[in-house]
């Protein structure tokens, strides 16, 4: 059976699930799980959505698009699940989020990731995200990497 990419809600059990998953990686890296920086409430807006691919109906992997401004909208939590990495997935959701935020209107997408999260620093450059000062919240964080990509 393929992995089926779709929107969803961020509010079911297998989804909460991988946010927690998330949430444990990286307090296991940084000694705190920065959840305060998205909450499911900030996708209750419009040009807002949540990204979600299952394999069998199973949720492997998923990635939310904010509103930062009328112009800008941040990727988070794009996130995959162990046993599903290396095939192409977080390129993938990347990818969908990118789609819809041209799609929202949006000129530039905002990510950012920590600096121990080497395979999520390789993705966004290939995917030509720039690094960028760090921005918003994470101006102070000395784990922070930010990233910006200018839609066409």
């Amino acid at each position: 059976m393929p992995l089926v990419l779709a929107c969803e809600s961020p509010d079911s059990d297998d989804i909460r699930s991988l946010i927690a998953a998330l949430g444990a990686e990286l307090t296991s890296a940084y000694g705190e799980d920065a959840a305060s920086y998205f909450q499911p409430a900030d996708l209750e807006v419009p040009r807002a959505a949540f990204v979600v691919v299952r394999d069998a109906g199973v949720a492997v992997g998923c990635g939310a698009l904010r509103q930062l401004t009328e112009e800008d909208a941040e990727i988070k939590r794009l996130y995959v699940a162990p046993a599903f990495r290396r095939r192409g997935i977080s390129r993938r959701i990347l990818t969908a989020l990118e789609e819809l935020a041209v799609n929202f209107g949006y000129t530039r997408v905002l990510i950012e990731t920590g600096k121990f999260q080497t395979a999520a620093l390789a993705l966004y450059r290939a995917a030509g995200f720039q690094e960028i000062p760090a921005y918003g919240p994470y101006h102070e964080n000395p784990n922070s990497i930010c990233f910006e990509k200018e839609l066409c």
